[in-house]
């Protein structure tokens, strides 16, 4: 069957069962990284595991799921498999993640027969691990309950034995619960509209279908693989620290375009890590087909094929493809590095197509409390805002969160106070976190908490250290990522990955990275910064220093200097000629 209409309508029919799966796990779960932050994957794939529909939340995690379902049924049996089944697992090295980011699987049947899959990855809230989400472990077995491929579900039966389990390994047993609970009956949910769809076409012609929109993602992936140069560009960056020790670690990322193949070769990198940045191969794999999407077809819903030109070269062994039992809590921050890199070594060639780098993070910070007394407790925090890099025309858009999770939301401050004991006393832009540039990197956020009761702060930043790794054409990278314990007091500390147990009353100020810029800080206009100083950008010592622009006050506000300012541009242009 080749009908191009059928095939558009089945493809649509698919994507929209996913989104209802999407809708339907929001409404809910009783997360709130989960229902307002979107910390999921969601996917739908036919029986051989290629990826037929995608509702991406947190898109580094969709690109993972083809080896949950995959791994599940195996450990299984696929003979075993019946309609009305939900599988979880937490295994790290089959999910690309954490144990706390638990896979769930639902088969879909049309009659007797096997056509897919549904699959869903979240953040369930608290596996027992070592810490509340550890920052500092040093083997997998300190990161949580290791569940491999079981029966959530089977044949719509709730298992007890495994739903005792989940709870008795959780700080937050109910919260943590009512996740599995929300994902599995979504998945059963989508799966029935898939099978609703197969039933009203056929089999064949839904095999057909998937079988030309794969066909057709490939051929426009390769494509626009074509219309980059052939060559090979590599850059080299560094994690701050692995967690458990100081040292930086290497990140080695060689990009190789030949024809319409495009190879990602992480060979230099360093080899797996004691501390938690250890990424499974997995999660590395995913994060490199994101980018790939995002440069070649960013606009065209995702499937298998468009990530078919793709080859991901990574050793095992190393940080991108660690083996048991090595740590992998912080692989995200990883992942983060990776997704900045690919396009960074490729900015030389095809700079209308990618920026300067970002801040580099997702200014990670979490709060968890526990009462005794009253069994209540709960998890709140997440991503904030940095800002994004320059591009060759534009500067960069500022509080944003990082594109690896770029359908993700922060979490507003109206329900983490809701939800958790603190109360939010500064959010707003950080002046002068933009890079210079002649076209300004974008500005990161500042938020200030003050505890109203004994909790846990949990911070979980990297690219908190200078880097290798400048802005595009001159531009230069931007401010740094930290959260600072104790502000304005004497015990003031700048951390980057650290649990700090809280008492009432004590605060916690998180500051994100801005994005670097492009082009030298002397080409900006100089009314485009007297325009960042008047809105609060950028001060005016930076304007002096960093861009070479010189101001008076003018009442309260300030004014050009143009003679002074034409004089000292004049007099850094020779010196950097010199």
């Amino acid at each position: 069957m080749r009908d191009a209409i059928t095939t558009e309508v089945i493809r649509y029919e698919i994507i929209s069962a996913v989104e209802e799966i999407k809708r339907l796990f929001k409404r809910t779960t009783t997360l709130a990284v989960l229902y307002e932050l979107n910390d999921f994957g969601i996917s739908a794939f036919d029986a051989s595991y290629n990826l037929i529909g995608d509702a991406p939340g947190l898109p580094i995690f969709s690109g993972t799921l083809n080896f949950c379902v995959k791994s599940c049924v195996e450990q299984v049996g696929i003979k075993n498999l019946a309609h009305g089944d939900v599988l979880t697992t937490t295994i790290p090295f089959d999910t690309g993640g954490q144990p706390v980011d638990a896979a769930l699987v639902a088969p879909i049947f049309c009659g007797d027969e096997l056509i897919g899959y549904t699959a869903l990855k979240a953040h369930a809230g608290d596996l027992g691990a070592i810490d509340p989400y550890p920052t500092s472990s040093t083997d997998m077995f300190q990161e949580g309950l290791m569940l491999p491929a079981m029966w959530l579900y089977r044949r719509g039966a709730l298992q007890d034995e495994i739903a005792r389990l989940i709870k008795a390994n959780s700080r937050i047993p109910h919260t943590t619960f009512a996740s599995f609970l929300a994902g599995a009956a979504s998945l059963r949910a989508g799966a029935n509209r898939i099978t609703a769809t197969a039933k009203r076409y056929g089999t064949d012609t839904l095999r057909s279908a998937i079988d030309q929109m794969i066909e057709h993602g490939e051929r426009v992936a390769r494509a626009a693989v074509e219309q980059i140069p052939d060559g090979c560009w590599e850059i080299v960056d560094y994690m701050d620290n692995n967690g458990v020790t100081q040292d930086p670690v290497k990140i080695s990322v060689k990009v190789t375009v030949k024809g319409s193949d495009l190879i990602v070769d992480l060979s230099g990198s360093a080899p797996q890590q004691g501390g938690p940045i250890n990424s499974p191969y997995p999660g590395t794999l995913s994060a490199a087909r994101y980018v790939m999407k995002a440069l070649t077809t960013p606009l065209v819903p995702a499937n298998e094929g468009h990530f078919r030109p793709l080859k991901v070269i990574a050793p095992p062994g190393s940080i991108f493809h660690p083996l048991p039992p090595a740590p992998t809590f912080l692989y995200g921050w990883t992942e983060l590095r990776l997704l900045d890199l690919v396009p960074a070594a490729l900015a030389p060639v095809i700079p209308e197509r990618v920026t300067a780098n970002s801040g580099g993070d997702i200014a990670g910070f979490g709060l968890y409390y526990y009462d005794g007394e009253s069994g209540r407790g709960d998890m709140a925090g997440g991503a904030d805002g940095i800002g994004l890099g320059a591009g060759c025309a534009r500067d960069g858009q500022s509080a944003l969160i990082h594109n690896a999770e770029s359908c993700c939301c922060n979490v507003p401050i109206e329900v983490q106070e809701s939800k958790m004991p603190v109360l939010f006393e500064r959010y707003e832009l950080r002046t002068d976190s933009g890079g210079p540039g002649k076209f300004r990197g974008g500005l990161g956020v500042r938020k200030d908490y003050r505890t109203k009761i004994a909790v846990t702060a949990i911070s979980m930043m990297e690219r908190t250290k200078a880097s290798p790794v400048e802005g595009v054409a001159g531009g230069r990278r931007g401010a740094f990522n930290h959260s600072i314990f104790h502000p304005d007091s004497d015990r003031a500390e700048v951390r980057g990955k650290a649990i700090a147990l809280l008492n009432a009353q004590d605060a916690v100020a998180v500051e994100s990275g801005g994005g670097a810029g492009w082009g030298s800080p002397l080409e900006r206009g100089v009314e485009s910064v007297l325009k960042d100083v008047l809105y609060g950008y950028v001060s005016r010592e930076s304007a002096e220093k960093d861009y070479g622009v010189v101001m008076r006050r003018s009442g309260d506000d300030f004014a050009l200097d143009r003679e002074a300012t034409l004089a000292l541009r004049q007099q850094r242009l020779a010196d950097s000629v010199t």
